[in-house]
């Protein structure tokens, strides 16, 4: 009996070898486990591996079979949704990325971590009306969920913020001055960020306060009446 080749560490196409399966294939074939460039795992014999086009795991052969079928795909484009999942997945488990600091505290969906396709098909691709999209969570204190992300352009991600460093009320939209507790929103509107101030000496701490915190939510909700899509951590 020849001896068996160790294939660990050899790249084929998406796939890198790791070692062996204990288990064997039909015919008796030795099976190899494989990780993708995308993170997921294969289980294959070396020759069917070497026969394919372009070796990679099921997920990404599914994707892009996708791509290939897509308005994208044709168009020699690439799909918002699938370089968007690539990028939550890195900057929330890639201990490498810039953003993991700060990312890696939310994470995604179980269901999304591992599986391009079940990203793509519930996120769709964004809107085409030549405005910029990108991934959006709706409430940003929790991470990329189902019922957590939406298709937003630039000036809604940059008004769905966390409490700014000097807000000191603990309510997003709300600040004190020493004399005023303020509330601001962006009025889409006008295009322009709105402020209303409450005195303090005159209505007295406490209804200042209330009546502050009362019309920024009575903002928000007029705002989205008119389609703005905020959440209640819209960030002005």
């Amino acid at each position: 009996m020849g001896v068996i080749r160790d294939y660990t560490g050899e790249r084929f196409g998406s796939l890198t070898a790791v070692g062996r399966n204990h288990v064997r294939g039909v015919g008796n074939k030795i099976l190899w486990e494989f990780v993708c460039d995308c993170g997921n795992n294969r289980v294959a014999n070396v020759s069917d591996i070497k026969s394919t086009e372009y070796p990679m795991c099921k997920p990404c052969g599914k994707i892009r079979a996708m791509l290939r079928n897509s308005t994208h795909g044709k168009s020699g484009g690439k799909s918002k949704a699938y370089s968007t999942w690539k990028r939550i997945k890195s900057r929330c488990y890639n201990k490498n990325n810039a953003d993991y600091p700060t990312y890696n505290k939310f994470g995604m969906g179980d269901e999304f971590i591992n599986d391009a396709v079940a990203f793509m098909e519930y996120v769709g691709e964004p809107p085409n009306d030549g405005k910029k999209y990108s991934i959006d969570r709706v409430d940003n204190t929790i991470g990329y969920f189902k019922g957590n992300m939406r298709w937003a352009t630039d000036h809604q991600q940059a008004s769905n913020q966390g409490i700014r460093s000097d807000n000191k009320t603990g309510v997003n939209g709300v600040r004190y001055n020493n004399v005023s507790y303020i509330t601001t929103w962006y009025d889409i509107t006008t295009g322009k960020s709105r402020a209303k101030a409450f005195n303090v000496e005159k209505l007295g701490d406490e209804l200042a306060f209330f009546m502050a915190c009362e019309c920024r939510e009575l903002m928000i909700h007029r705002m989205n009446d008119l389609g703005a899509q905020y959440s209640p951590t819209h960030g002005l």
